[in-house]
């Protein structure tokens, strides 16, 4: 079984090498921001994030963002880092689900200080002020506490306030049903594979850009749940956007996914129009949150056993055939 800081790269690299609308992936880049910054993160993250039920969440946060930026000039998985570190940690204990909310319990408000300084050296994008325990003073709550006050308005915050419950509950059922049961232990992927829906999503499907090979189930399988978690509001386009165009975001993300569902494959060309729509305005309207989220369900999918993936050589392959994006 690959080890934890393999499980927690390898995540990173599928979604990063998925051609996610609106995302940076082998084929895309933004103006500061391309695929190969992403590999490059999740090679200095992975094992600094795989310490964290040693050295605590905070300060596995804030080492895995240092390296990242002291490594790609830029910020490029903060969100992720915040999601992995406490997965990382229960992981390692045992009992996922219930050891992860354990860590979270016992975070401290040092834990938190950790947190902010990595936040500010990030310095995401649309962050804002608050009135009550901004990044910008020392903190005096706990992680979860601190992050129940942005809750509303940041989904990488309602994880962490909530012990993953919509990740657990929502999102990783929904990523599970698209995928076909493992090969491994004779299809045996921990029970959760077992009982998942059979995947409709089985044509051979036209890629988002370029080439004509077919897209392998497990980029298929993310695809379509990226298009969910946007459906649903992506909270980074909120934040940056306003509430208006998150919500056509989120509206044309349900049109592409049911158009999905009824026809039982991506169409390309739809895709791509949507893709287009949030390349736009000097992509402001990148679904970020979404992606974030998404890389923490790949993380317990690989960690349970639900998911047969390519390795982290093969996705070197893939993204070469693909053609990369420019770096800046």
């Amino acid at each position: 079984m690959p080890s934890l800081a393999e499980q927690i790269e390898l995540a990173c690299l599928l979604e990063a090498t998925a051609r996610k609308p609106g995302n940076v992936h082998p084929a895309a880049a933004f103006d500061n921001l391309c695929y190969d910054d992403f590999v490059t993160a999740a090679a200095v993250s992975a094992p600094l994030l795989a310490r964290t039920h040693e050295c605590g969440i905070g300060r596995a946060v804030f080492d895995a963002v240092s390296a990242t930026c002291a490594a790609t000039g830029t910020n490029v998985n903060l969100g992720m880092c915040l999601l992995l570190a406490p997965l990382a940690a229960g992981a390692a204990r045992g009992l996922l689900w219930e050891d992860v909310r354990a860590a979270l319990a016992a975070s401290t408000v040092e834990d938190t200080d950790w947190i902010y300084r990595a936040i500010r050296l990030a310095q995401p994008g649309g962050l804002g002020t608050s009135t009550e325990q901004d990044v910008s003073q020392p903190p005096t709550l706990t992680i979860p506490a601190v992050m129940a006050l942005a809750a509303d308005r940041d989904d990488v915050a309602r994880e962490l306030a909530t012990g993953f419950q919509r990740l657990e509950r929502d999102i990783m059922p929904f990523l599970i049903s698209l995928l076909p049961p493992p090969l491994s232990k004779g299809g045996m992927g921990g029970g959760a594979a077992q009982n998942a829906a059979p995947n409709q999503f089985t044509s051979p499907n036209p890629p988002l850009a370029g080439g004509a090979q077919e897209m392998p189930p497990w980029e298929r399988a993310i695809i379509l749940t990226h298009l969910k978690l946007i459906s649903e509001g992506d909270t980074l386009i909120r934040r940056k956007c306003g509430d208006t165009v998150c919500q056509e975001a989120a509206e044309r993300a349900h049109r592409v996914l049911t158009d999905c569902e009824a026809s039982g494959r991506i169409d390309g060309s739809i895709l791509r129009e949507f893709d287009g729509w949030l390349r736009a305005d000097g992509h402001r309207r990148n679904p970020g949150t979404s992606a974030d989220l998404l890389a923490a369900a790949l993380f317990v999918a690989l960690h349970e056993r639900l998911i047969d993936a390519p390795t982290r050589d093969q996705l070197g392959t893939r993204a070469d055939h693909i053609s990369r994006g420019a770096c800046r």
